[in-house]
């Protein structure tokens, strides 16, 4: 009898250790599809600012000639500004916020 219940604690302990693996390589997958590579191109639509594109996979995902979130069509006056305020959007982007809208407090945080 003894040894009947030694046997079933085995058994059901290698099945938790089963069931234990299979859960956290599952968890591994989607950790590692959240991680995606983002790429940012920042660009002149004309001489007078900038704006930028965010790329995945090497296609456009985000094509912003203008401020987000400000009133009006206003161009970053510099590309310093429109790669900080993409690099915010990725950062929305990786955080699984889609879409990544930015509101006014953000932009003008950095951007002053």
């Amino acid at each position: 009898m003894k040894k009947k219940v030694i046997q079933i604690q085995r058994l059901a302990f290698l099945i938790s250790l089963i069931v234990l693996i299979s859960c956290d390589s599952n968890t591994k997958k989607e950790n590692s599809s959240a991680k995606d590579v983002f790429t940012i191109k920042t660009f002149q639509p004309d001489a007078t600012g900038w704006g930028y594109d965010i790329l995945k996979d090497n296609k456009v995902i985000i094509h912003q000639p203008n401020i987000p979130a400000i009133e009006g069509n206003h161009l970053f006056r510099t590309d310093a500004e429109a790669r900080k305020i993409a690099v915010l959007v990725v950062e929305k982007l990786k955080n699984n916020i889609f879409p990544p809208s930015l509101t006014k407090e953000e932009v003008e945080a950095v951007i002053k």
